[in-house]
């Protein structure tokens, strides 16, 4: 009996362009046994310690820090844009706390979503597709980021684990805090 083996990684590779992408895609779905999941450009940062830095500012400055955390996780997780929510007592969508500086406003954020770290399905007022990919963070009892990629892929299982754990950490430094809009 033939055993099928699954392996999933993120290889990053560097295009001078959206079309070349393209092509670098199409080429690598073309080998058998490859399956190109999806792809972001530009490519989400590589560092590996992005998430690491932006929890030291968190963690300098936690009377800002849900803003900062807001602010920082599009470019320090691979999204294009993010914002933070509180849910009211009966497990709802109460109301939007922070944006960053990408998002459309806060009437893109509609989420129906219980919290929970999940990737979910999320479309923009008006529009029947979907974003690219949109995670539900949750950082503390009653409160989640939301990460979302426009037109990227997916959040991976592996990278919602790794978001899991920037959550439990941000949602300790910033537990006891007023989750307002500082600015």
């Amino acid at each position: 009996m033939p055993v099928e083996v699954i392996g999933v990684d993120h290889i990053f590779v560097t295009v001078r362009d959206p079309d070349q992408l393209t092509r670098v895609s199409q080429s690598l779905s073309a080998v058998p046994g490859v399956s190109v999941v999806g792809s972001q450009h530009p490519a989400p940062p590589i560092t590996g310690h992005a998430d690491l830095e932006l929890l030291s500012q968190v963690l300098a400055w936690p009377e800002r820090g849900s803003q900062t955390l807001v602010d920082g996780a599009p470019g320090a997780l691979g999204a294009d844009w993010g914002a933070l929510v509180e849910y009211d007592a009966d497990g709802a969508v109460g109301s939007v706390i922070a944006l960053s500086p990408q998002c459309p406003g806060p009437d893109h954020v509609t989420l129906t979503t219980p919290l929970r770290l999940a990737s979910v399905r999320m479309a923009a007022p008006g529009s029947d597709q979907p974003f690219g990919g949109t995670a539900l963070v949750p950082v503390g009892p009653r409160v989640a980021l939301v990460l979302v990629r426009t037109e990227g892929p997916p959040f991976h299982q592996s990278e919602l684990w790794r978001l899991g754990q920037l959550g439990q950490i941000a949602g300790t430094a910033l537990a006891g805090l007023a989750y307002a809009d500082p600015r």
